[in-house]
């Protein structure tokens, strides 16, 4: 299966191309790109990647460990591709209970992950380098 994911990434006025750490936040339904702390975070001077999951607008059918792998998919690409050294895991509302789910999956033994409903275990999930939980 084909998922089309769509994030954004805020990246301060004047920034410089030498940032070595990136701020990740995702929601399993909701997208954040228009929510202020996120967009204050990149006043501020952060870099800051907004990812929305397979479920955005519509949770009816919501699978965690589906978000679990879009959340992957995201990390993997902030660090391969946008080549980010750091990146930090930032869980808001909704996404806190993602973030600490994904945190928890990618620290451990891959055979010790969840198995059902979806198996994480054959699963590539690269560890934040740090997680924050906002309530």
């Amino acid at each position: 299966n084909v998922f089309v994911l769509e994030g954004e990434l805020l990246v301060p006025s004047g920034s410089s191309n030498d940032c070595k750490t990136v701020l990740v936040f995702m929601h399993p339904a909701v997208a954040m790109n228009m929510l202020a702390m996120p967009v204050a975070l990149a006043r501020a001077g952060c870099h800051v990647m907004l990812c929305g999951s397979r479920y955005t607008g519509n949770d009816t059918c919501l699978i965690m460990e589906k978000c679990v792998k879009d959340l992957a998919s995201y990390i993997t690409h902030c660090k391969h591709t946008l080549g980010f050294e750091k990146v930090i895991l930032c869980g808001w509302s909704g996404g806190g209970s993602l973030s600490v789910f994904y945190q928890s999956q990618a620290t451990i033994n891959p055979s010790q992950r969840v198995t059902s409903p979806i198996d994480l275990t054959q699963v590539q999930l690269p560890a934040a380098d740090s997680l924050i939980v906002i309530a």
